[in-house]
This record gives structure tokens, sequence and C-alpha cells, in this order.
């Protein structure tokens, strides 16, 4: 076992190792070019032998009970009502996710609390060291960063010896390195949309046939509604694949009141649907003893076929939607004089669901104020994603001033290698905010105020102009613009998204005593 010199140091020395692991675009393009494989199955079995490079097999893997969860939007909360639900049943969970929000241990969860320093950088160098010791065997070289964290998942989970294992998918589903699972207990789809498109395809059909690859023969299945083409390949995937698939009722269906949620915003309700059904199958699997792959799913109704039961919630489930926890996701928090709304929204319809959280949110804050109240909107956009059709939905906010930063918390912090990205350099993002820029005024009938700052913690603290303690503790001396009339005098409310880079790098600027990442921080 790797020895632990001091903690903070061997964090950050394990991750700046995990870093050399990131590609970038053009060394990710000429690799698939010489190697075709990788775009499909190989890929997957390329993961398979790292496993096993760990001392682990695939049995070991099917003995975390996966729940195996895809889709475009709301995969995270899905898994996360999970992880709440079963955590309050009693059950030991582990939870997989990504990206990170500001610390890469955030995407490791046991029994609901991302890994501490300590364990993040002991599983780490376990893992490293073995795939050192094994690397001439295998081409001489390591694994990229994402394949190299999903193996890490599991390990982690089986050291910790978890009951369940909450696996969510990076990007698609048939190719995805998680899914060298062979037995989930029971796999979901969330809401489908439009993202990854270079890689995944321009169709809600084709989409929708990525997403449908973790589905397993005679494993239950679930799924959201969803568009008619979508629907239609998910289930002709469940056919070909062999698993059982049913659409979940709207959560108004179940008997008694609606369940409270710990998550703000009408879409969760689709999400925490989801959650009830996977819960619900995984805990009957757990009351009948080991899971072997091969039961049937109890969850087809002969009078209504594809469509799941809507069932009497119980106390412990009820409970578990309520204490959820997801920071970044239709979040609120409240300050002095000013009011932030941060959501990780990145495509058109999960931007969509934002405005209305946020207007129904904001309105709310409203009341009562003794200050006139100004909009701000701070966005960036990633990967590299058209802006126009993002901004057109944001800007029914009826913001004030829109702020446009890169995805850096700090100019001046030198504790950062958590987001170090090789994918896009700071000179990229920064054109990236003049191109976002110039994208909103050419969309805003109005001479809306804009303004490009070179990082996240310079406009707060321009935003804020002295009125949080916390946030001008930090403050560096540089060349501000001036506010906008009537800016100073008023309360703020600041919305954060696009990203959820973005909004990760926010809490990274603002701190845990501002904006918290974990529960009881």
């Amino acid at each position: 076992m790797h020895r632990l010199g001091h903690i903070n140091e061997t964090y950050e020395e394990a991750i700046r190792r995990l870093n050399e692991l990131q590609s970038s675009p053009p060394s990710v393009e000429s690799r698939l070019k010489r190697h075709p494989e990788l775009r499909g199955p190989e890929k997957l079995a390329d993961t398979v032998k790292l496993v096993k490079r760990l001392g682990m097999t695939l049995a070991d893997i099917d003995r975390l009970r996966v729940i195996h969860v895809s889709g475009t939007k709301g995969k995270g909360s899905t898994c996360a009502f999970c992880e709440s639900i079963l955590q309050q049943c009693g059950y030991k969970t582990g939870l997989f996710i990504s990206p990170h929000l500001v610390e890469v241990r955030d995407r490791f969860h046991v029994n609901g609390q991302r890994i501490s320093r300590e364990h993040f950088a002991m599983y780490f160098w376990q893992c490293y060291n073995k795939l050192q010791e094994t690397k001439e065997d295998h081409g001489g070289s390591l694994p990229t960063y994402f394949k190299f964290l999903t193996a890490m998942s599991f390990y982690l989970f089986f050291q910790e010896r978890v009951d369940v294992a909450i696996i969510e998918v990076g990007l698609g589903g048939a190719y995805d390195c998680t899914n060298i699972v062979q037995h989930p207990v029971v796999c979901g789809v969330s809401s489908l949309g439009y993202d990854h498109t270079a890689v995944l395809g321009n169709t809600i059909e084709k989409i929708a046939w990525h997403k449908a690859g973790i589905f397993k023969r005679l494993v239950p299945a679930f799924t959201v509604s969803q568009e008619a083409g979508g629907m239609n390949v998910l289930f002709e995937r469940a056919a070909e694949l062999g698993a059982v698939l049913n659409v979940v009722p709207d959560l108004s269906c179940y008997p008694g009141p609606l369940p409270e949620l710990g998550l703000s915003g009408q879409y969760q309700q689709t999400n925490a649907a989801l959650a009830l059904h996977l819960c619900k199958v995984w805990t009957q699997m757990r009351e009948r003893g080991p899971w072997n792959g091969l039961s049937e799913s109890t969850t087809t109704v002969e009078d209504t076929p594809w469509i799941a039961p809507a069932f009497e919630i119980p106390a412990a489930f009820r409970l578990g939607l309520k204490n959820c926890w997801w920071p970044g996701r239709s979040q609120m928090i409240s300050r002095p004089r000013w009011t932030l709304f941060v959501d990780g929204a990145h495509t058109v319809r999960s931007t969509m669901a934002c405005m209305k959280w946020f207007k129904q949110a904001s309105e709310e804050d409203m009341k009562d104020r003794d200050h006139p109240v100004v909009r701000v909107v701070l966005f960036h956009c990633t990967g590299g994603r058209n802006p126009q059709p993002l901004l057109e939905q944001i800007q029914l906010g009826a913001f004030d001033v829109a702020v446009f930063c890169p995805n850096v918390a700090r100019l001046d912090d030198k504790d950062f290698a958590d987001q170090t990205s090789f994918k896009t350099t700071y000179d990229q993002e920064m054109c990236t905010c003049q191109s976002n820029q110039k994208a909103w005024r050419s969309l805003s009938g109005e001479p809306t105020k804009t303004f490009i700052f070179p990082c996240i913690l310079d406009a707060f603290q321009w935003l804020t102009d002295g009125r949080d303690p916390l946030i001008d503790r930090h403050r560096r001396e540089r060349d501000m613009p001036f506010l906008p009339d009537g800016l100073a005098q008023s309360h703020l409310q600041v919305l954060v998204c696009g990203s959820v880079l973005l909004v990760g790098a926010v809490f990274k600027a603002l701190g845990p005593d501002v904006a918290p990442v974990d529960k009881h921080e």
C-alpha cells in the first residue's frame, strides 16, 4: 500500500499525475485515426484489461450490484436521488459521477459523501502503481484520464465493500468505459437531448441508440417519457439486447401526497420518478438474495405494456428524495444583498428548464426586498458548443447585465490542479468569451450592458463591490470597469449557467463559506 506523506501534497501530486493522462482534442483525433477500433467494442475490451491489471474480475464488478444510468439530461440528478434513497434505506452506497464540480474526488461518493483527499490519494496510488508495474506488458502506456477514473471507481467501491454502486455513464453508453458491467441489477435512461453530437450523432434516434447500449439481457430497465423517435429506438434496442424496458409514470401518479424533493426545479420530478423505480427494483432484488443477472423484471403490466405501475412510496424513499443534495444544479444561495443561482445547464432543453426554474426562484427571492433588484447572468460554454441557441433561452430572463468569464476561478491561485484541462488554453477560453459576448449582443433587442473578466473572482468582486466580506477578502488590485448605474444600490440576482465546469470554477472561486460542496459544510 502506498504510504501517505503530507495529505494535501500527496493529493496534489496524485492530481498532477492524473492530469498527465488527459488528452487534448487533436491528440484524441490523431489516436483514433491510428487506432479506429477505439471507437467501438475494442475500447470496452481495453477497459476490461485495465480492470484486470488492478486485480479485479468482471464478476467482482457484478458483486457491486450496479445501478447503471445513461441519458442526456438528468442522469446525474437521478443517480443522486438513488444514492440518497438507498442510503436512507440503510445501505452502504457508492456513487461515480462525471465531470467533477470542484475537485476530482467529487466524482467518488461513499455513503453520500465525497471521499476525503486522504482516501482519494490512497486509492489513486494503489491503482497507479499497479498500472505502472504492468505497463511494459501492455504496450508501455497508461490509460487515458476517464478510463483510469472509471477503473479506479470499481476498484475503490470493491475495496470499500459497498452494497450498491451507482454508476453514471460518462458519454453515450454503448461504448462508454463504464459499460463493462455485465450484469447490472437495473438500468435507467434519463431524458434524451442533443449533446456531444460529433460523437453520438446529430439525430435523437442516433443518440438513443448509444444511450440504450447499457441495456443487458433480462435486466430490468426504465426510462422516462421521450420523443417518439428516441423512444422507438430505446425499445428496439431493448428487444435487440434482451432487456425488459418500461416507462415510469409521472410523479403525480403515485399514491399519496407529492413527494418533497431536495433538488429544485419542476424537471426534477421526472428524475425522481426514474430513481424511485430503479431503487424499488434494486431493493427487491437485494431482498431475494445475490443477483445472478438471470431474474426477470417485476415491472411488466399486462393491461398496460411498457408502462411501469405507480406504487406506494415507502417512507424511507420519501425521506431519501427530500434529503437529496446535489450542488450546482438548480441551487440558490442567499448572501448579504445578493443572491446566487447556479445551474450547470449546457444544452437547449436543460437551459429551458433552468430558465423556468430561475423565473420562479428569482420571483420568490424578490419578495420583501427593500432594494431594487438587478439581474445579472454569468455565462460560459465549452466543448465547441454553439452559444446562440443557449443565449436565446437565457435572454428571456430579462437580464440587466451579462458577464462572460473563462472557467478560471482565480488568476493568482496556485491550488488549481483539480481544474486543469489540456483540452483548451486560457487564450482560447478568452476568445470563446469574446464570441459569447458577440452572440449575446447580436441577439439582444436592447443594449444590455456586457462585460468580460479574466477570471471569476474578479467578476464577483466587481459585481458585489464590497458588499460581501467573504468575497472581498480575496481582493487583488487591478483596474475594474465602472459599475453600471444603480448596480451598487441594488440587490443582485446572479445566474450562473452554460457549463458544469463554469459552476465548479464559481464554487472554487467563492470557497466553501459561500458555496459549499459538501452537504454539512
